[in-house]
């Protein structure tokens, strides 16, 4: 059998090139970069911080206490003042004498014992407790006489009464002076003493009268006496309860406010920080 011839193969014809076309490139989209958290401010630069501080609520400011009344302090027994102390005691006084040679009687120290002696047995307060001083007086006018004259003495005493002495009181003892120059009588009688005693003392002899006898003045020296002991002070009113019960609120210190705004600025940034990614 005959042999088919072969097949042509086809031909392509050629494509024709296509034209150049431009391709729009996109940039690529960046990723998102995370704010950086800002760190804390330290204390003492405070200044640097841009957030705002929030203002300070308002505290109420608690009503003052009414105070409460205290109790009226009952009225302590009344201290009875301690009895004076008598440092001294003595009576003092003058009478006026008339004496025969009075220049005499006067420089006589019996005479000054004699007199001593004579008040001595009047006021019952011994002798060693009195002193006497004498004195010549002379009238205006009076021209000198001779030695044997009468004359004025005065005689000025001091009766010293000790604490020790108790059987006699200065009052007693200025009765009985001025029972001495009451009447004539009893003038005579401590005249006539006086006399006595000035001789029993080894002094002169003398003539005397008595011719005045003023009231006597009594001392009664005492200690100041010691301030008795007065109450105490009333107890003032204590402190009364809070109004309502409530507790005072006590507002936070402006350094701790400022702390916990930084805290919440920091949060916030890191919330922010959080979304975009």
């Amino acid at each position: 059998s005959p042999t088919p011839s072969p097949t042509p193969v086809p031909t392509l014809a050629p494509t024709p090139a296509r034209s150049p076309t431009h391709v729009l490139m996109l940039a690529p989209t960046p990723a998102p970069t995370s704010a950086p958290t800002p760190a804390p401010t330290p204390a003492g630069n405070m200044s640097d911080v841009s957030t705002p501080t929030p203002k300070p609520a308002s505290t109420p400011t608690p009503a003052s206490p009414t105070p409460a009344a205290g109790p009226t302090p009952a009225p302590g027994p009344t201290a009875t003042p301690a009895p004076p102390v008598v440092l001294e005691r003595k009576v003092t006084g003058m009478m006026r004498l008339s004496v025969s040679n009075p220049q005499d009687f006067c420089n006589d120290t019996n005479a000054s014992a004699g007199v001593a002696n004579a008040l001595s047995e009047a006021t019952s307060v011994p002798a060693q407790h009195i002193t006497v001083n004498l004195t010549c007086t002379r009238r205006l006018g009076e021209q000198e006489r001779s030695l044997q004259s009468t004359g004025s003495v005065t005689v000025d005493y001091t009766i010293n009464m000790p604490p020790t002495l108790t059987s006699v009181t200065p009052e007693n003892v200025q009765q009985s002076i001025v029972a001495v120059g009451a009447s004539n009588s009893s003038k005579a009688n401590f005249a006539s003493s006086v006399v006595r005693e000035v001789s029993k003392a080894g002094g002169g002899t003398y003539n005397v009268t008595i011719a005045e006898v003023p009231p006597p003045t009594v001392v009664v020296v005492t200690a100041a006496p010691t301030p008795a002991p007065g109450p105490g002070p009333a107890p003032g009113p204590g402190p009364g309860p809070s109004p309502g019960g409530n507790t005072p609120t006590t507002s936070a210190a402006p350094g701790s406010r400022l702390r916990c705004s930084v805290a919440l600025a920091l949060l916030a940034g890191a919330a922010a920080a959080a979304g975009l990614a």
